[in-house]
């Protein structure tokens, strides 16, 4: 957690827990959830986006992006939670939540470190990153309607499409009542399954 070769340069535990800024509780499932998602959209260019290299609470709510997609996820027990994590730190975070099975974690931090400790005692912390995640205007607004797919549907397609394909991109359109998925075949065709839709209106 901190940067030197200097054994003094390294503070006791208690000394840390002196400047706690912020402190929440929350799920362990849910939080370890959030960031396993979460990690998907972090960019791994620490040389050239460092502040794009981690995933960032901001009022409730947690940020990711690569800059080719953007996550955000709603954790409204974070409200006053600042935490950010670097995407190297986020499987050892994710590994000790785990630990907690059902039960909940608190997590305390300072400007330096943020220390997730669970329901049997142990404890687990890591440097906060230096590189902040930047403001994103991403606007609030509701949809006018969402609809719903299903999960086994979709990654059984996802799958069959794989095998036909050595292209990564899964373009997605809407036809009728149905989600198409798309791709390219290896011989340059399109080639694409549609998947059935549940369509919600927002009251």
């Amino acid at each position: 957690m901190f940067r030197s070769a200097d054994p003094e340069g390294f503070p006791f535990w208690d000394d840390q827990f002196k400047d706690v800024e912020s402190t929440v509780k929350v799920s362990a499932t849910k939080l370890s959830n959030a960031l396993s998602y979460a990690k998907n959209f972090v960019s791994n260019q620490d040389g050239k986006l460092p502040h794009l290299c981690v995933a960032e609470v901001k009022s409730g709510q947690l940020y990711s992006t690569n800059q080719m997609a953007l996550s955000v996820l709603t954790l409204p027990e974070l409200e006053s939670s600042k935490l950010r994590i670097h995407y190297r730190d986020i499987p050892n975070v994710v590994s000790f939540l785990k630990g907690a099975g059902e039960g909940t974690v608190t997590v305390s931090e300072t400007s330096n470190a943020a220390v997730f400790s669970r329901d049997d005692a142990a404890e687990f912390g890591v440097q906060r990153f230096h590189a902040q995640f930047p403001t994103l205007n991403v606007g609030d607004k509701v949809s006018k309607y969402w609809w719903e797919v299903d999960k086994a549907t979709v990654l059984s397609s996802i799958q069959y499409l794989s095998t036909a394909s050595d292209e990564g991109r899964l373009p997605l359109s809407r036809k009728g009542d149905s989600l198409k998925l798309n791709m390219k075949s290896s011989s340059g065709d399109s080639i694409g399954i549609e998947v059935a839709t549940i369509d919600h209106d927002v009251e």
